[in-house]
């Protein structure tokens, strides 16, 4: 809508949850859980301070799911909204890395690994000399992320967007039938699977992508594989040249629209025949 010169005016939905008797979802029956506010008026939820870091100049800053204090994994996406040039992160006063936002004030941080137990999650940015600061605590489960592997990130939508389960897989071959991973929907969910991923040879390899539905597969940024669409459309693939001993950036994103869900990410070289990526190519830090 940003670049829609022609739309002459854009509104919000709600500023405020209301009431509607008919309604019973969310925390609390009753209730349209819509509004950038709670009913209560005592909570500016994120969606919030997205608007107001892209429709406002007052210097904003907003760590996302400050809320969501107890964390499945010690693997975590972070996430802040703000009108500021850049963002650092730091988690336990230590710095993890800075970003500049994209073209509607988002900030990530990808794969964040937190200690054991409470970690202060806190994003900062400068301007004019004034320093910004939002932060919470959040509490990681005990144990080490393995070594091998992906994270996959689920979501219950085909956006790849918010984040309702967090896991390691330890490889991108994935047969769901006519469901999900448990506590993630049947129908139109979506995955991205990260880390990085080991050549064992100077060659050029070639990837190979089945999925129902869609499937897009990056090779340190590169869109080796792309075919976002509903169905199972045959099996797809991409070449890359990659050097032996050197770990690349593997992103692998994945929606299922209806009924059968699948994924399998395999690979090739002159040398090595085609197989799925063995786990012990696939890293998670």
């Amino acid at each position: 809508m940003k670049d829609l010169d022609y739309l002459w005016a854009k509104t919000i939905f709600s500023m405020f949850d209301f009431a509607v008797d008919e309604r019973s979802e969310g925390d609390a029956p009753g209730r349209n859980d819509k509004g950038l506010v709670t009913y209560d008026r005592e909570t500016r939820k994120d969606a919030f301070y997205f608007y107001k870091a892209n429709w406002t100049s007052a210097p904003t800053l907003h760590l996302n799911d400050a809320r969501y204090t107890e964390r499945p994994s010690r693997v975590v996406t972070v996430k802040a909204y703000s009108n500021l040039d850049s963002v650092q992160l730091y988690v336990n006063d230590q710095l993890v890395g800075s970003r500049n936002g994209n073209t509607i004030d988002v900030f990530t941080f990808e794969n964040v690994v937190l200690a054991p137990g409470d970690n202060t999650i806190e994003v900062r940015s400068t301007k004019n000399g004034v320093e910004y600061t939002d932060s919470a605590v959040w509490t990681a489960p005990a144990g080490d992320p393995p070594t091998n592997g992906l994270t996959g990130t689920y979501y219950n939508n085909k956006r790849l967007f918010g984040s309702d389960l967090i896991r390691y897989d330890s490889s991108l071959s994935f047969d769901w039938g006519s469901g999900a991973p448990s506590g993630i929907q049947a129908d139109g969910w979506s995955a991205r699977f990260t880390g990085s991923i080991l050549a064992d040879k100077n060659e050029e390899y070639t990837f190979y992508a089945l999925a129902d539905d869609g499937v897009r597969v990056f090779i340190d940024g590169v869109l080796v594989i792309d075919d976002w669409n509903n169905g199972a459309s045959g099996e797809r693939s991409g070449k890359i040249t990659l050097e032996a001993g050197k770990k690349y950036d593997i992103v692998v994103e994945y929606f299922d629209n209806t009924g059968n869900a699948s994924l399998n990410v395999s690979w090739s070289s002159p040398t090595t025949p085609k197989q799925v990526i063995p786990a012990g190519n696939l890293f998670t830090t």
